[in-house]
C-alpha cells in the first residue's frame, strides 16, 4: 500500500519521487485512519481539510511528474 505504482511495473524506478510517494500515503493515513495495506491505487479519501488533502494528492499522484520534486518541497507546502 506503500509502493509507488510505477515500482510495481520497474523496481528500478525506486527513488526520492517513489519515496514522496510513500510519504504521502502515510500522512493521509495518519489523516484518515485508513490502512492502505495491498492497495496498488493511490489513496480517495478526502480529510475534510483542502490544504492537506491538497498535499497528500500531488504526493500520491501516479505520475511521478506530477509530485513534488523533493521532501523538502514537500516539506515547504505542509509548513505553509
Amino acid at each position: 500500500g506503500y509502493t509507488a505504482p510505477e515500482v510495481f511495473l520497474d523496481p528500478n524506478q525506486n527513488g526520492p519521487l517513489a519515496d514522496i510517494y510513500s510519504v504521502g500515503v502515510i500522512l493521509h493515513q495518519l489523516l484518515t485512519g485508513i490502512d492502505p495495506a495491498g492497495s496498488r491505487t493511490p489513496p480517495t479519501v478526502p480529510t475534510g481539510n483542502l490544504r492537506l488533502d491538497a498535499i497528500w494528492r500531488k504526493a500520491t499522484s501516479a505520475s511521478p511528474s506530477q509530485r513534488y520534486a523533493s521532501v523538502a518541497e514537500m516539506g515547504q507546502a505542509l509548513d505553509a
